[in-house]
């Protein structure tokens, strides 16, 4: 499968408008492969930005890690609306003009972006997730085939079944996109659900583990596990964490259940240390 295969819908939030509808190659993106439930090939593919946040370059999270998984939240998009997605993963700053869209998540069935907000995102998600019978035409149309496709999303989700691409459906659809990406990796777990600062994390099981090690990490060190984790492309190891190195972050916070917000704050660094330690 070629990851870069990504039809320019599912971009979304501007990024055809933004690149000034350049055709997307490889050196666009940063991109990390992983495993979905039963064995489905699975690539996040994020956008390389024109710029980053400080948080991002200094790797020191803005608010303390929160336990737990992250709920997708409402994020106002300049000239594109309202989209739903984890918090942190779409970075607008009207200083200097950066914009980062949220990864992108490619499977056999499709692509989408893990920021939902217009009916041609949802359409995306779901043919992505496979929940159609067959697959829907990517058009921005509520048609018949995509109500039915959304209320048997709904229905397998405990959501409310009425066939309408409400906020608590589109908040699902992102949430589903992240799971299927990064739900079952065993070093995203344990860093999610731990307080890493400490430098032990507990496993899903209860055992725990000394991740003094991942605190200690530095940029180059990071840039380092990306690389052997599988950035494509791989990353100049200089300690300069910019536009290409957020977006491997991104990448692989996505493939490990993370919050994408492109900061490698102590639960990416204990997750990195962790997925590291089997190459």
């Amino acid at each position: 499968m070629n990851p870069f295969v990504i039809g320019a819908g599912a971009l979304g939030l501007g990024y055809v408008a933004w690149r000034k509808f350049k055709s997307p190659s490889k050196t666009d993106y940063q991109s990390m492969n992983s495993v979905g439930p039963g064995g489905v090939p699975i690539t996040v593919a994020t956008p390389v930005s024109n710029g980053v946040t400080s948080a991002q370059a200094t790797t020191v999270p803005q608010t303390p890690p929160t336990v737990g998984q992250y709920t997708p939240v409402p994020t106002t998009v300049p000239g594109q609306g309202v989209v739903y997605a984890p918090p942190g993963t779409v970075a607008v700053a009207s200083s200097g003009g950066v914009f980062q869209p949220a990864p992108i998540v490619v499977t056999p069935g499709g692509s989408a972006s893990i920021a939902i907000g217009s009916v041609k995102d949802v359409q995306h998600a779901l043919n992505t997730l496979g929940y159609c019978t067959t697959k829907l035409v990517e058009d921005g149309k509520l048609g018949p085939a995509t109500i039915a496709c959304i209320k048997a999303f709904q229905s397998k989700n405990g959501l409310v079944v009425d066939g309408n691409a409400g906020a608590a459906t589109k908040a699902a659809l992102s949430a589903a996109l992240t799971n299927m990406a990064g739900g079952g990796s065993a070093a995203g777990a344990t860093a999610q659900n731990s307080s890493p600062q400490t430098g032990v994390a507990t496993t899903p099981a209860g055992g725990l583990i000394d991740t003094t090690p991942a605190l200690k990490m530095n940029n180059k060190d990071i840039q380092h596990a990306l690389n052997i984790l599988g950035a494509s492309p791989p990353l100049t190891e200089d300690g300069n964490i910019g536009a290409k190195s957020v977006a491997a972050i991104k990448s692989f916070q996505v493939s490990h259940g993370l919050t994408s917000d492109g900061v490698a704050g102590p639960k990416t660094k204990t997750a990195l240390y962790l997925a590291t330690q089997g190459h």
